[in-house]
């Protein structure tokens, strides 16, 4: 598997770097590029070339990865990793060890998948769906610690159901104690030990920072985000949706805790990243929000509001 990624030189897109993906022919020396840019809107396409070459399942997960990246193309996605998921395809790795890896990645990608649009859209379904498909990850590789950050999510999952359906009471913050917990070993684990390295790190801080601000523990929250904004790195157009997520998370915990200036300051700079990239919506939305609060206010930002953004940086 080669992937070139072309988003290091200056003037990049802010938000999506281009990639050049490389598919080996079966039998023999050759191989065929393709430009992420260029990924066709019919999945189908490709994925007779990816069974026809027997490529390797390292290039199916990346092949997926790059249609939420480049496209945000949900569909064509999940089209990948569900199919390179199926039976069929098993014989193409050469050890079970590195099968099992990879059909861990897969359900990894798709619980995710599954996850936002539970947190983003209320979906039930999406609910059990992200819940079993972390589940058939844990059962190929019980000792991984994304296993973890996979159950967090699940009881993030849970919590939000919770709050909805009391009508956004304090229902439901076992739910969130429970994610706190899982998130807590991830961390400790660590980078070394876990096989996304930092950016799992970074996963797992951000949704511990939105767990502990709804569990009125801002204080907590705050260390979290501002770690959260050091691993990201401000100026990294991959992670620019992270560390403004990051930034909302201050300015919310800021509020919490009366410090509006502080706020202001977190969400100025958000939006001042944003002038420099690609628009986001949701931290406009968010400063017009914070800016317009008087000095003497007590309100914050909606909690289902930061959870949405933690499932979508």
């Amino acid at each position: 598997l080669v992937v070139v990624d072309m988003s290091s030189s200056a003037g990049a897109p802010a938000s999506r770097g281009e990639s050049t993906l490389y598919f080996p022919v079966d039998s023999s020396d050759d191989w065929v590029s393709l430009e992420s840019k260029d990924l066709p809107e019919d999945g189908d396409k490709i994925l007779d070339l990816l069974r026809m070459e027997l490529v390797p399942l390292k290039l199916w997960h990346a092949l997926a990865i790059e249609y939420f990246r480049q496209k945000n193309d949900n569909e064509n996605m999940m089209k990948v990793l569900e199919a390179a998921t199926d039976k069929e395809l098993e014989s193409i790795q050469m050890y079970a060890s590195q099968l099992h890896q990879m059909q861990f990645l897969m359900y990894d990608a798709m619980g995710a998948s599954y996850t936002q649009k539970a947190v983003y859209d209320g979906d039930e379904d999406a609910v059990k769906k992200s819940a079993e498909m972390y589940q058939r990850g844990e059962n190929l590789n019980p000792f991984d610690p994304r296993t973890w950050l996979s159950r967090a999510w699940t009881e993030f999952c849970n919590y939000i159901r919770a709050a909805d359906s009391s009508g956004g009471s304090s229902s439901g913050h076992e739910y969130l104690t429970k994610c706190v917990s899982h998130l807590g070993n991830v961390i400790k684990a660590g980078p070394m030990v876990n096989e996304g390295g930092i950016a799992d790190m970074v996963r797992a801080r951000l949704l511990r920072g939105a767990a502990l601000l709804l569990l009125e523990q801002p204080k907590e929250a705050l260390t979290e985000y501002r770690l959260v904004l050091q691993m990201a790195g401000s100026r990294d157009p991959a992670t620019a949706k992270v560390a403004n997520t990051a930034r909302l998370g201050i300015a919310a915990c800021h509020m919490r805790l009366g410090n509006l200036p502080k706020a202001q300051e977190a969400i100025v700079r958000a939006l001042a990243v944003c002038k420099e990239g690609a628009p986001d919506s949701d931290v406009v939305a968010a400063t017009a929000a914070i800016l317009q609060a008087g000095e003497s206010s007590t309100g914050s930002l909606d909690g289902a509001h930061l959870a949405r953004e933690t499932a979508l940086a």
